[in-house]
């Protein structure tokens, strides 16, 4: 891997990551597109470290303030948010793996995600949300949700900022706890690669290429941070459910 494929890897991985787009599925799209050799485990791992730092330093203060605060609830409701993902990693993990060599695969769930960002869209034309994730029934929602994103195609961000839009979570809201859910999903991600990577035999040049990756993804990961803030600020969602439904409909019609 050369450091020009490591950077666009880390820019599509640090967009893709935390824009309603799919990080995987677009991954899998341009490496089928472009004929990249597909990187190895540690690379990948080394991309979503990238992304967790983005994640913990855009919402540093908030998360601070949870601890000081020792908001005992909001624990209560991330924890319940999370199981759902974690009991299909241990359940499907092997099967779910599987569909990232099937780009046509890949190209479904992107429209999948397409669909469920425009029902959000329509949901904030209605009735203002103003609720934030208090209850069980929306943080399990929003837990469902990221365990369907498991699958390359569909996004976590927009699945779950979707699924708490669509069960009466403020837009705000809605963002704030899919991105603290985040945390514990990719931090999962990370533990459970790691476990195949073995002996990386790394030398100057590896730790270059993928340290130019790493900080690509990080830089990527803030940036797309306030631009999705911003969108959901102005509710334009659609923007992004339509690209979705645009890049989905490319990928059957291509493969």
């Amino acid at each position: 891997m050369t450091i020009a494929e490591s950077v666009i890897s880390g820019l599509v991985q640090g967009l893709t990551e935390f824009l309603p787009v799919s990080s995987s599925g677009h991954l899998v799209l341009l490496h089928r597109f472009f004929g990249y050799e597909e990187p190895g485990v540690f690379f990948d791992v080394c991309l979503h470290a990238g992304t967790l730092l983005s994640v913990l330093v855009f919402f540093g203060p908030y998360i601070v303030s949870l601890a000081v605060k020792k908001d005992g609830r909001s624990l209560l409701m991330l924890f319940i948010a999370t199981l759902p993902a974690v009991g299909a990693a241990l359940l499907w993990g092997d099967a779910i793996e599987g569909f990232f060599t099937d780009p046509r695969s890949v190209a479904f769930f992107l429209l999948c995600t397409g669909v469920m960002l425009l029902a959000a869209q329509l949901r904030m034309y209605g009735q203002r949300n103003s609720g934030g994730v208090t209850r069980p029934v929306p943080a399990f929602l929003m837990g469902i949700a990221q365990a369907l994103a498991l699958l390359p195609g569909i996004s976590r961000s927009g699945s779950t900022i979707s699924a708490g839009i669509l069960s009466g979570v403020s837009e705000e809201e809605a963002f704030r706890f899919s991105f603290l859910m985040s945390i514990p999903a990719i931090t999962g991600a990370l533990v459970f690669k790691s476990r195949s990577i073995g002996a990386a035999g790394l030398d100057l040049d590896t730790v270059t290429v993928y340290s130019a990756g790493i900080l690509t993804a990080f830089v990527a990961g803030i940036l797309s941070l306030y631009v999705l803030r911003k969108v959901l600020k102005f509710r334009k969602l659609y923007f992004f459910g339509i690209y979705c439904v645009a890049i989905g409909l490319t990928g059957l019609f291509r493969w």
